[in-house]
């Protein structure tokens, strides 16, 4: 019965006391707090650091740091003794009692199958038992479902999904957090006249500026890889994938580059400036101050149709589904069907700022701050909606749950897609215009002329989670300003940074790795 009770005992410290919930690993150091949870010193500090609060109950605690709990440590140093002796397999408790090997008599795949019922806290917990417990515990397969239950689109690149898992778990607190310590600053400089346009795909990133010039980049680099020279005007837009670049110009042209080498392969003219490029795996779109839109093949770069009837400038394009291109100039916008002889499908003679397709219709967004939904099967505007209150809008992303709209005078409103009617207005998000943004159902990150990027809760508009500096708003001749769009110029994100243009410069906040430390 003493061995039964010591082996019960012994299986509660290494499920309660010795693995710290911030790092998953045995406690170095261990501290317990008053609540009486107990971390590493090290991981409390950082926790201090960042909220004072307990990162189990959530409880507040304060200075001064109880002293180092040696109980604890003791027993850690008795675990890693006994873990580290050469051949010892079983699982043996401190005092020398051999634990039930019945559980691991199963088969590997068997327990492997029971562990994902089991939280990942378990999982890391369990770990510390045994080292054949450790080793199923840290099965691939094991870990690629707990990865898939909690982050559906993560991909591993090694196959360690225990690793990857526990980079987004950091990456996640560094995104909920945004303080010093929960990201890594990166800064790009390479243009010598202020970015226009900029892409971001997988670990790589495109700009293209006044300089005329574009440059690719690898996000954890301060260096381009590549600098694309060609174009004799400022380059307008650009959009890239791992086989192609497309970018268009203010010269009248557009250009196709092979980004693996980073040369040219065709260039496609125009009779008036590019100012917007869409593109899949077999045409692109080009959006022109010639009034026109353009498709050309993607490979041999033939114009293949050349769509007329827009009455000014074209400012934007968009691929939609079914063979779908919807394009507008300032005072309309038009639907097309590549598919049909008659290519020109639906035109509606309203102000089009802005223009956001979504699946069966498109939002337009106007100058004079209306919201329209246009659909693209037969032309019809289903609701017309005026936002005067709102602002002059200076960017628009959206999705099927929301229109988000950045305005001239800091604010950001969001609408619905289905009524055109507000569900939720930041009156001042940015002192100044607001440049760029990006969303999703859990985050807004926004970036706006007083030099900052600022990241909201989706669930709770009052005030920004936290700020992300850019750096000063002095006049540099290193860092031209943009004309339009001074500051903090645009903003994109993916699951583990954010990058944000500044006039010429772009800096990378990373949450992962190094930066999460």
């Amino acid at each position: 019965m003493e061995a039964d009770d010591s082996h019960d005992a012994f299986g509660e410290d290494l499920e309660e006391k010795l693995t710290c919930w911030v790092c998953f690993e045995l406690m170095d150091e261990p501290l317990t707090l008053p609540c009486s949870h107990s971390f590493c010193k090290d991981c409390a500090v950082k926790v201090y650091k960042k909220d004072a609060i307990c990162p189990f109950c959530r409880r507040p605690f304060g200075l001064p740091f109880p002293a180092i709990n040696e109980e604890l440590r003791a027993l850690v140093v008795r675990i890693r003794k006994h873990l580290n002796k050469p051949g010892n397999e079983d699982p043996v408790d401190a005092d020398g009692f051999v634990q039930d090997s019945l559980l691991l008599s199963l088969p590997d795949e068997v327990l492997v199958s029971m562990f994902m019922f089991l939280p990942y806290q378990e999982l890391c917990r369990i770990a510390r038992t045994s080292k054949d417990v450790d080793r199923v515990s840290s099965d691939g397969w094991l870990w690629r479902s707990v990865c898939s239950q909690h982050f559906p689109f993560l991909v591993s690149e090694d196959g360690d999904w225990k690793a990857a898992f526990r980079r987004r778990v950091l990456v996640k607190r560094g995104w909920d957090g945004g303080k010093a310590g929960d990201f890594k600053v990166t800064t790009m400089r390479g243009h010598t006249n202020y970015i226009e346009t900029f892409d971001l795909y997988k670990h790589s990133l495109a700009t293209g500026a006044a300089d005329n010039a574009i440059k690719l980049w690898k996000v954890t680099g301060t260096a381009p890889v590549h600098t694309l020279e060609g174009h004799t005007g400022g380059v307008n837009a650009l959009k890239f994938n791992e086989v192609h670049l497309v970018s268009g110009s203010a010269d009248n042209s557009a250009r196709i580059w092979d980004t693996t080498i980073g040369v040219c392969t065709h260039t496609l003219a125009h009779q008036g400036a590019v100012n917007e490029i869409a593109f899949d795996s077999t045409i692109v779109a080009t959006a022109s101050a010639d009034r026109n839109v353009r498709i050309f093949d993607v490979r041999t770069g033939q114009n293949v149709h050349t769509l007329a009837g827009h009455a000014g400038p074209v400012s934007h394009v968009q691929l939609g589904a079914n063979g779908r291109v919807v394009s507008s100039d300032p005072q309309s916008t038009r639907v097309w069907d590549l598919r049909a002889d008659q290519k020109s499908l639906h035109s509606q003679n309203v102000s089009s700022a802005f223009i956001e397709t979504l699946g069966d219709h498109v939002i337009i967004v106007g100058s004079d701050t209306s919201v329209r939904s246009m659909n693209l099967q037969n032309g019809s505007i289903k609701y017309t909606a005026h936002h005067a209150h709102n602002g002059v809008p200076t960017c628009v992303r959206a999705d099927s749950k929301r229109v988000v709209v950045g305005t001239r005078h800091g604010g950001v409103y969001i609408i619905n897609p289905e009524t055109g009617q507000n569900s939720a207005i930041i009156s001042a998000a940015h002192a100044g215009g607001v440049h760029g943004l990006q969303f999703d159902d859990g985050k807004l990150v926004t970036g706006g002329a007083d030099n900052s990027v600022k990241v909201w809760n989706m669930a709770n508009f009052a005030s920004p989670m936290y700020a992300l500096v850019g750096g000063s708003l002095q006049a540099r001749s290193n860092n031209p300003a943009h004309p339009a769009r001074p500051g903090c110029s645009g903003v994109i994100y993916d699951d583990t940074k954010v990058i944000a243009v500044f006039n010429a410069l772009m800096r990378v906040y990373n949450f992962e790795g190094a930066g999460a430390q």
